[in-house]
């Protein structure tokens, strides 16, 4: 397996810190979630570790490597990235999207090979879509396009996977589907995923490595079970809760307080 970390990493845009002296250690074959405020870092964190943004200052380290001294295409064989809002091609079919997962291992001017074609196949029965290769990506439903962008993502072949809020804007029953597959894939698989999610009980009930984040700063890192408490939520939300017990999953679960009385 592949390790993966950050080192006193700092970040801006135009001279706003974003992040700041971030240091993780990404459990390798586990799932992790980012946690924390509109505003705090997630994404921008997301990026920097996969190489999309570049860090003012500090490292991330893949295999004890800087990433940035990785050629691209050896980096997209080590990880793969389902970003935020991705945008569909016009016109695009579900099969020719997932087919682009396969560009790290192309060469060009070549067409794809049997091993090609057997990894899109295999990315698109983990995520049950291919009864739909042949529909076009803008005609589908959000929850089957988010199954359809994580099929690219497998269809990289990866030991690493990074999901930017894959469940924004989708229905509850998508949103467990799509949170289902992945937790399955991990078993199954082991691969280490990485992923910013909104919904503090869901990131609880599927992560095995919780990372919370409060205006670029980590303030806390660890097992649900471990970190997760009324203060912690108060400190990075500004939400007063209680921390209750989930009655079917057995770990901790976010019960709001408002100002409403029954």
């Amino acid at each position: 397996m592949h390790t993966l970390q950050v080192r006193q990493l700092s970040f801006a845009y135009d001279k706003k810190e974003v992040l700041k002296d971030i240091e993780l250690q990404i459990p390798s074959g586990k799932i992790s979630v980012i946690l924390g405020a509109n505003g705090c870092g997630k994404s921008t964190l997301l990026k920097n570790m996969c190489k999309v943004l570049r860090p003012q200052k500090g490292q991330v380290l893949l295999d004890q490597k800087e990433i940035w001294t990785y050629k691209s295409k050896d980096l997209a064989r080590k990880m793969g990235l389902m970003p935020q809002s991705a945008q569909v091609p016009e016109g695009i079919t579900v099969f020719d999207l997932v087919s682009r997962g396969r560009f790290p291992y192309r060469q060009a001017f070549k067409t794809m090979d049997i091993k090609d074609l057997d990894a899109i196949q295999v990315a698109m029965e983990w995520m049950d879509i291919t009864d739909i290769a042949d529909k076009q990506v803008d005609s589908l439903s959000g929850g089957q396009r988010q199954r359809v962008w994580m099929a690219l993502a497998l269809a990289q072949d990866t030991d690493i996977l990074f999901l930017d809020e894959p469940t924004t804007f989708l229905d509850i029953q998508y949103q467990i589907e799509i949170l289902d597959r992945l937790y399955e894939l991990n078993q199954k698989k082991q691969i280490t995923i990485l992923m910013v999610l909104h919904d503090i009980n869901l990131a609880v009930r599927y992560s095995h490595q919780l990372f919370a984040l409060k205006k670029g700063k980590l303030v806390a890192q660890g097992e649900p079970k471990d970190i997760l408490t009324s203060s912690l939520i108060k400190e990075v939300y500004g939400l007063e809760c209680k921390i209750i017990e989930d009655p079917y999953y057995h770990c901790p679960m976010v019960l709001p307080i408002g100002k409403h009385k029954a």
